[in-house]
């Protein structure tokens, strides 16, 4: 790294750069006292050193700090509160995105070593600013009698409001600000939005598994400060900084909840005066979002089937459900809304696609990440691939574009792997998939229905899928359309360019509606470790399955060994798994 120096409306900041990207770490954008509001800094005498990581706001050990790792290092101080900008050598009047971290308003900051904005400035040409703001007690105490209420969040706008003042000197243009934040930090971005009013502090935002379904109120936020006033036994404005940090760990330790967080009305609101093209919003979660906090509270029975209803239930209370309808809230408002939904997960990996699974691909690199357990199983090429999609799709909507997860590098990856399984298919696989087609098309459930969903599988899907084909019965394949699962009807004449011998739809193929399916064909072998790989197994059949009501029978391949296979462990209950003996 060199040094660089910039002259800024603050005055002279001097910077590191390396490989074209200049970075300012440690910038104070404001002093805070106990319980007071931020004052935000407008200049400083002589060279501001922004060459080493800055301070984070006093904090105990991250809670998921066995699931992402532990950070390291990290100073705190109490009355600085800190931002690091990234942007390229030759920036001017660029995008700019704003990180509000997460860590459940207890922990957490802009100076993480392991949270570097590198990547998404050369994959973007942004400019990338990370803030952090009070937490816990000295963040979120309620106390409006005393002025004290949503410090941190008040934080969090005077970070904004810094940016918009003094971005330009680092080459980022303060009208097209975006900002995304994950969990807690995505938290704050709807509270932020529902407490805005007329003002326009950012254009565009990306919330990242916000924790929706968490219930905050002025009876809970009273409670609280009893509580922590009772844990701490003194004067808060005049306790110790490890006696705060202890009373508030006394309250938090009984709730799977955070109980220190922002107080608003309505956390989902939508401002009246927020008209339809002041702001997009992007908003998504993961399809096991709940599994590291599940795993705190029920131990060992994490990871049976009853462990894993668990996770789906509170996956879906917390985050999926509330988003969707959030979601659902800004579009009948007239505003521009997106949704995604990830569920890629590291193979073999416990957590699943989990809580914070995105983060490591867009801030930091792969050293900063590789040892966290909920990536172990994850190859390096499976790194650098989800990387690419995560960062063109941030980065993309942050310069104006649609957000889409470009899934094209996926396909590539299924299209090549189908090839090589078509090609290794040994002729008595051949016949055994061929015995099971023509079992099956005896079946009293297929001679009695019209309409018939059969979804492929990996192996074996050449000869079976095209013999059911050639049976004359109207066939049906789940296929992804936008953010959809729909149906569609197949058509030999329609079939997905470069799944030649797949029975893959193109979009334009006829929809059906699920009412009209009388019989779905699931194959066993969906549920291998490979097929999980590709990230179409269970997170798709949590889609699918519910469309339906009418009997679903398994195929299963006796060449896999079908029988080791553990359904019971995915929520979903087969009425047989078909094999060239019988139905078992």
């Amino acid at each position: 790294m060199q040094e660089t120096l910039l002259n800024t409306s603050c005055g002279p900041i001097k910077g590191l750069t390396r490989n074209g990207i200049r970075i300012f770490r440690g910038i104070d954008y404001a002093r805070c006292e106990r319980f007071s509001p931020a004052v935000k800094v407008s200049s400083w005498e002589g060279i501001y050193d922004a060459t080493d990581y800055g301070t984070v706001c006093p904090q105990l050990s991250c809670r998921l700090a066995s699931v992402i790792g532990a950070e390291k290092g990290s100073v705190i101080d109490e009355h600085r509160l800190c931002l690091s900008i990234y942007s390229p050598e030759s920036a001017k009047d660029l995008p700019v995105m704003v990180w509000i971290h997460g860590g459940a308003y207890l922990t957490g900051g802009s100076e993480e070593k392991r949270y570097s904005a590198e990547r998404l400035v050369r994959t973007g040409n942004v400019v990338v600013v990370k803030i952090s703001y009070r937490l816990g007690a000295l963040g979120y105490l309620w106390m409006p009698e005393k002025g004290i209420a949503n410090l941190g969040l008040r934080d969090q706008e005077t970070a904004l409001e810094w940016i918009h003042e003094n971005i330009s000197d680092y080459g980022g243009n303060p009208s097209e600000v975006t900002v995304f934040g994950q969990s807690a930090g995505a938290h704050s971005l709807a509270a932020l939005i529902a407490a805005s009013g007329d003002r326009k502090l950012f254009r565009r935002a990306i919330l990242q598994s916000p924790p929706l379904g968490m219930a905050a109120s002025l009876k809970k936020a009273e409670r609280t400060t009893r509580k922590f006033l009772r844990a701490l036994g003194k004067d808060p404005f005049t306790a110790s900084i490890d006696e705060i940090l202890n009373a508030q760990a006394e309250v938090s330790s009984g709730s799977p909840a955070p109980v220190f967080i922002p107080i608003v009305e309505d956390v989902t609101g939508i401002p009246w005066k927020l008209a339809s093209g002041d702001i997009s919003i992007v908003c998504g979660y993961t399809r096991d979002d709940a599994s590291p906090f599940v795993r705190k509270i029920i131990g060992p029975l994490f990871g049976t089937r009853l462990g894993n209803a668990i996770v789906k239930a509170a996956t879906k209370s917390v985050f999926s459900a509330p988003v969707d309808k959030y979601v659902e809230r800004l579009k009948s408002r007239g505003i521009n809304a997106e949704k995604y939904f990830m569920t890629w997960a590291a193979e073999g990996n416990p957590y699943g696609s989990c809580h914070c699974i995105e983060m490591p691909f867009l801030l930091g690199f792969y050293e900063d990440w590789k040892d966290a357990a909920m990536l172990l199983g994850m190859t390096r090429e499976e790194y650098d691939r989800m990387s690419r999609i995560l960062l063109k799709a941030w980065t993309g909507f942050a310069n104006g574009e649609k957000f889409t997860i470009d899934v094209t590098a996926q396909k590539k990856a299924v299209r090549k792997q189908m090839k090589e399984l078509r090609e290794s298919t040994s002729e008595s696989q051949a016949a055994e998939s061929e015995a099971i087609a023509r079992h099956i098309m005896q079946l009293p459930q297929w001679q009695n229905a019209d309409t018939v969903l059969l979804y492929h599988s990996i192996k074996g899907e050449v000869d079976t899928s095209l013999l059911l084909a050639q049976s004359g019965k109207r066939l049906v394949l789940p296929v992804i359309v936008g953010e959809d699962l729909v149906l569609k009807e197949y058509s030999e004449d329609r079939l997905t360019a470069g799944y030649k011998g797949i029975m893959e739809p193109s979009e334009d193929c006829p929809t059906v509606d699920p009412s009209e399916v009388q019989l779905a064909l699931i194959p066993g072998v969906a549920f291998d470790a490979g097929y999980h790989r590709l990230g179409r197994g269970k997170g798709f059949y949590d889609r699918l399955l519910p469309l339906l009501d009418c009997p679903v029978i398994g195929m299963g391949f006796s060449w896999q060994v079908i029988d080791t296979v553990p359904v019971e462990s995915h929520d979903i209950v087969l009425s047989g798994v078909v094999t060239p003996d019988g139905l078992l």
